[in-house]
Formats: structure tokens, C-alpha cells, sequence
């Protein structure tokens, strides 16, 4: 089995590679609670669940930007876009 205390409680569907310094990725296969997560040693993380709805996380640490970058352009698609913050900047 996999001896790491992540994968153990819900062994054996949850699969998880740790490095040594403590960056994680994980495939959990429980029914009803199917999702990917891949974290980093200073808990920055990207999460999908079961649903196929993605959260990524970066309010855990020192990490202050997402940055998202295209040489082309970026598209935002949903029924509702929400934008928030101290200060919102829109450039053109």
C-alpha cells in the first residue's frame, strides 16, 4: 500500500506522490468524491473535483500573484464573471 497518511485513509483509492520537500499531487478515485489535487510545500494549490470544477489557491502563503499569460488572447466564458478586489485595474 502507500505509506503516505494522505493516501492511507482512503487507501486504495487514493493515490499520492510526495516529494521530498513536501510538494504533493493526488488522484482520489473514492466514489462520490472524485478529485485531483497537486499542492506545493507552501500550500499554493489547484484542485478539481468531482464535478470537474477547478479551484486554484494561492491564499495559503507568501505567494501575492497568479499570473496568466497568452501569446495570443485569453478568453473568460461564463454565464457570470466576478472580478474583485482592493483595486481592479482594466488595461487596453
Amino acid at each position: 500500500g502507500d505509506a503516505n497518511p494522505k493516501a492511507e485513509t482512503n487507501y486504495p483509492n487514493n493515490k499520492v506522490y510526495q516529494t521530498e520537500t513536501g510538494h504533493y499531487k493526488e488522484y482520489d478515485d473514492t466514489p462520490g468524491a472524485e478529485r485531483i489535487k497537486e499542492s506545493h510545500t507552501y500550500g499554493t494549490f489547484y484542485e478539481m473535483d468531482k464535478d470537474g470544477n477547478m479551484t486554484i489557491d494561492a491564499t495559503k502563503t507568501e505567494a501575492r500573484t497568479i499570473t496568466i499569460k497568452a501569446s495570443g488572447q485569453i478568453n473568460v466564458t461564463a454565464p457570470v464573471v466576478n472580478v474583485s478586489g482592493d483595486v481592479v485595474k482594466l488595461n487596453s
